[in-house]
C-alpha cells in the first residue's frame, strides 16, 4: 500500500520532469534551426531556396570536416607511406565550402551558382577520368540537376541538363574513338559494399532534398491560403464598412438636403407671407386706433367690438408666426398630432401662393379626429412640398379653366394606415419622367415659362422622409393629359397607435 502511494506521488513529478526536458529539447532544436538553417530573406521564394541551400552546404561542410580530420589522422599515422589525398588539399577544399556556407547564411544567393558550378566541374572531372558511363557520375549528375532546380530555378535546371547531356555525348564520342583514355578498371571490379553505400547515400540525399522542398512549398501554400482567407475576410469587412459609411454619408446628405430645401422654400414663400401678415397688422392697427379715439366716449359696444377684432387679428398673426416656426423648425421629436391641423398650417403658409396662381385649394377635412404618432414637423414639411408642387403644376397650365387642388385623408383601421392624397388638374407629369421626379435635383418646373423654377429637391426630400422617417411610401397614381387631374400623389403612412 505504501509503495503504491509512493508511486502515485512520484508520477506527477516524473511527468513534469519529462515535459521540462522535452521543452528544453524543443528550445535547443529551435535555436539550432535558427542558427544554422533559417534564411534571413523576407521574400517567400528566396527564403525557401535559401533554407534548402543552407541545409545542403551545412551538411556538406560537416561531412568534409569529418573527412578532413580522418584524412589528417591517417596521414599522421602512416607518414611517408600515405598514398591518399594530401591533407592540405582536403582542408583547403573543406574551408572553401565552409566559407560558401557562411556567405549563404549572410543571404548571398550567388553562392548557389558557385556551389552548382564547383559540383558540376567535380562530376565532369570524374566522367573525364573514369568515363561517362560510371553509375556514380550519372547519379551525381541527376543530383546536381535536382539541386539546381530547387535552389536556383527549374529553367536553369533545364539549361544545366542540356549542358550535361552535351558533355556526356562529347565524352562518350571521344571515349569510343580512343581520343580520351579513361580508367575503366572499375568495370572489372565486383559491385561491393562501398558502391552500395555510395549509391544509397546519393539516393537518400535526393529523397531528403525532395521532402524538404515539398515541405517548404506546402508551408508557403498554407501561409498563402491563410493570407488569402484573411484578405477575403478583410475585404468582406471592408465592403460592410464602406456600405455602412456610404449609407451614413447618404443619410447625412439627405438630412442636409432637407434642411437646405426648407430654407429655400421659406425664402420663396416669404413674399406671400409678408403680404398675408400686412392685412392683419393693418386691421390690428386700425382697431387700436379706434379704441384710442373712442376711449373718451361711453360706447361700450364699439369698444368691445374693436377689442374683439384686435384679439382675432392677433390670433391670426400668432397662427402665421407658428406656421413660420413650424416650417423652419429642425427639432427631432415624436408625439401624437392631428393630421388635419398640420395640413391647415401648411395651407396657411401657401395661401398667398395659391391666390397669386389663381388656384383654389379644397381640403376635405375628415369627420373624426385623425391622430398620428410621429414627427409633426416632418409631416408638415411633406404637405408643404406636395401642395406647393400641385400649385406649381396648376400654375403652368394654359387656359382659363378653373385650377384646383384637392386634398383628402383616409383612415384604414383594418390595414392600420393613413392615406393622404394631393390631386391637381395641372399639366401633369409625363409617363417617361414618372420615375425621375423623385430623384434629387430633377425638376420639371423649368420646362414652363410660367413656373418660377425649382431646385428639384421637394419630391426627393418628401420621398426620403416618408420612407425613412415614417416607414411609408409615396406613389403617383394617375399620370397623363387625358385624366381629369394632372397628377395624383398618394402617401401611405403606417399607424403606430393602433
Amino acid at each position: 500500500m505504501t509503495e503504491q502511494l509512493s508511486t502515485t506521488n512520484h508520477q506527477p513529478l516524473r511527468e513534469a520532469a519529462y515535459e521540462k526536458v522535452l521543452l528544453r529539447m524543443k528550445c535547443f532544436m529551435r535555436g539550432f534551426y535558427r542558427l544554422c538553417f533559417e534564411s534571413r530573406s523576407l521574400d517567400e521564394d528566396k527564403r525557401r531556396k535559401g533554407f534548402i541551400l543552407n541545409v545542403i552546404l551545412f551538411s556538406l561542410s560537416s561531412f568534409l570536416v569529418v573527412l578532413s580530420l580522418l584524412d589528417l589522422l591517417t596521414y599522421v599515422e602512416e607518414g611517408p607511406r600515405f598514398i591518399g589525398i594530401p591533407p592540405l588539399f582536403f582542408i583547403g577544399f573543406t574551408c572553401l565550402f565552409c566559407f560558401l556556407y557562411l556567405l549563404a547564411r549572410k543571404g548571398y544567393l550567388f553562392v548557389s551558382y558557385v556551389f552548382i558550378g564547383l559540383y558540376t566541374i567535380a562530376i565532369t572531372y570524374g566522367a573525364y577520368t573514369w568515363g561517362g558511363d560510371l553509375p556514380s557520375v550519372l547519379l551525381n549528375y541527376a543530383l546536381v540537376i535536382f539541386i539546381t532546380s530547387i535552389v536556383i530555378s527549374p529553367r536553369v535546371g533545364l539549361w544545366l541538363t542540356a549542358g550535361i547531356i552535351s558533355m556526356l555525348c562529347i565524352i562518350g564520342y571521344y571515349q569510343s574513338t580512343d581520343l580520351i583514355l579513361v580508367d575503366a578498371s572499375w568495370k572489372n571490379e565486383i559491385f561491393g559494399t562501398d558502391d552500395q553505400l555510395e549509391y544509397a547515400a546519393t539516393l537518400a540525399v535526393i529523397a531528403i532534398l525532395s521532402w524538404l522542398s515539398n515541405r517548404e512549398i506546402e508551408r508557403s501554400l498554407r501561409r498563402a491560403r491563410k493570407s488569402e482567407k484573411d484578405l477575403k475576410q478583410e475585404r468582406d469587412q471592408l465592403e460592410v464598412t464602406v456600405k455602412q459609411r456610404t449609407d451614413e454619408v447618404q443619410r447625412l446628405q439627405n438630412e442636409k438636403l432637407v434642411e437646405i430645401y426648407k430654407f429655400v422654400e421659406f425664402g420663396r414663400l416669404s413674399a406671400g407671407l409678408f403680404h398675408d401678415l400686412m392685412s392683419p397688422l393693418t386691421a390690428l392697427s386700425l382697431s387700436a386706433q379706434q379704441i384710442s379715439e373712442n376711449q373718451s366716449d361711453n360706447k361700450i359696444e364699439d369698444l368691445s367690438f374693436h377689442i374683439d377684432n384686435a384679439r382675432r387679428t392677433g390670433k391670426k398673426i400668432e397662427d402665421y408666426v407658428n406656421a413660420c416656426r413650424q416650417h423652419i423648425h429642425t427639432k427631432e421629436t415624436t408625439s401624437m398630432f392631428e393630421i388635419a391641423t398640420e395640413i391647415e398650417r401648411a395651407l396657411l403658409m401657401l395661401r398667398y401662393s395659391a391666390l397669386e396662381a389663381k388656384v383654389e385649394i379644397i381640403f376635405k377635412k375628415p369627420v373624426c379626429e385623425m391622430l398620428f404618432c410621429g414627427n409633426s414637423i416632418k409631416f408638415y414639411q411633406i404637405m408643404i412640398n406636395l401642395i406647393s408642387n400641385a400649385i406649381e403644376g396648376c400654375k403652368m397650365k394654359i387656359g382659363d379653366e378653373p385650377k384646383n387642388v384637392f386634398i383628402e385623408t383616409c383612415l384604414n383601421k383594418s390595414a392600420k394606415t393613413i392615406t393622404v392624397s394631393v390631386k391637381d388638374n395641372g399639366t401633369g407629369v409625363p409617363e417617361e419622367l414618372s420615375e425621375k421626379i423623385f430623384e434629387p435635383f430633377f425638376s420639371t418646373k423649368s420646362l414652363s415659362s410660367k413656373s418660377s423654377g425649382g431646385c428639384g429637391l421637394g419630391l426627393a426630400t418628401t420621398k426620403h422622409v416618408i420612407e425613412k422617417d415614417f416607414g411609408g411610401n409615396i406613389k403617383v397614381a394617375t399620370i397623363g393629359p387625358n385624366n381629369p387631374f394632372g397628377a395624383i400623389f398618394i402617401c401611405t403612412l403606417p399607424l403606430k397607435n393602433y
